[in-house]
């Protein structure tokens, strides 16, 4: 749109010039025919009363020659204006050209800004999550790792419970095993002093209690 309108004001200060050679080409008309109206009016002078009537033809060109180089020369101020401001307008619509153009590239530098930006934002998005998957994986394994450690604990008392109740059957076993020596130390020493049951009844319901 501001190219277009460039082109414009170039086109329109060209016909400025093409206008002002035109003008130019009238100034020369106007000059030689109020020369022509000049050089008429002195031979219709010298004619006397048989020229009075084309001298007043004459001065009635010369007249109108002189409104035309008049005319000729408004114009050609005008159009002098015209083509000044043309030429203003022209700069100013390449300057105007020139900020649209680094308007575009700055809008262009911001989009790819903004771009990278939103890379980013779906890089960073894209992290939490892989950081919050392994948020989840390290919570179920800690889970894990706890119930172990709870298997663990349970077995242990178990141990400590089982290896405290064959320590206290060892020690009971022991003091059987002790008790049975001696009651069958017993029974020998009293077979050997008499032969009778009845002796031996006592002993025998001993180690039977064993």
């Amino acid at each position: 749109m501001v190219n277009r309108a460039g082109e414009a004001i170039d086109g329109l200060g060209v016909r400025g010039e093409e206008i002002g050679q035109i003008i130019g080409v009238i100034n020369d008309i106007a000059d030689q025919t109020n020369l022509l109206a000049l050089n008429a009016a002195i031979e219709a002078a010298r004619a006397g009363e048989h020229g009075r009537g084309f001298a007043v033809v004459a001065d009635e060109v010369r007249k109108l020659a002189e409104r035309t180089m008049q005319a000729t020369k408004e114009v050609t101020k005008s159009i002098t204006a015209i083509q000044s401001e043309t030429s203003h307008a022209v700069e100013q619509m390449g300057e105007g050209t020139q900020r649209v153009n680094q308007g575009v590239t700055h809008a262009e530098k911001a989009g790819n800004a903004l771009e990278a930006i939103v890379n980013g934002s779906k890089l960073v998005s894209t992290m939490i999550q892989s950081i919050a998957a392994a948020s989840d994986q390290q919570s179920t394994a800690t889970q894990e790792i706890s119930r172990s450690i709870d298997t663990i604990n349970s077995v242990t008392r178990h141990s400590a419970e089982g290896a405290q109740q064959a320590a206290s059957a060892a020690v009971q076993l022991s003091d059987k095993s002790e008790r049975l020596r001696h009651l069958v130390g017993q029974f020998k020493l009293r077979n050997q002093e008499a032969d009778s049951k009845p002796q031996t009844k006592q002993p025998v319901e001993e180690l039977a209690e064993v």
